[in-house]
């Protein structure tokens, strides 16, 4: 077995990593996923798995979603009501 390499031995004095060190360190960074999902008028499910979620108030309870214009279900959600 390896021993995996301590991101701190590779930091400058000043603290702040290099582009590569932090390059290194984003790419092991686990997304979490978030299945989202909405009805059409026609009662049909549409959906699609979200890496970009966030919350977006409290009261009322909301979450903020990136959802890209090329998708077809895109359409739904603009209209989508909760």
């Amino acid at each position: 077995m390896t021993t995996p390499r301590r991101h701190a031995d590779n930091l400058p004095a000043s603290g702040v990593p290099d582009t590569r060190v932090f390059r290194e360190a984003m790419s092991r960074l686990a997304a979490a996923v978030t299945i989202t999902t909405a009805q059409d008028e026609a009662g049909g499910y549409w959906g699609f798995t979200a890496t970009s979620v966030t919350s977006a108030s409290l009261d009322p309870p909301l979450l903020l979603v990136g959802i890209s214009r090329t998708f077809s279900c895109r359409p739904v959600f603009r209209t989508a009501s909760e």
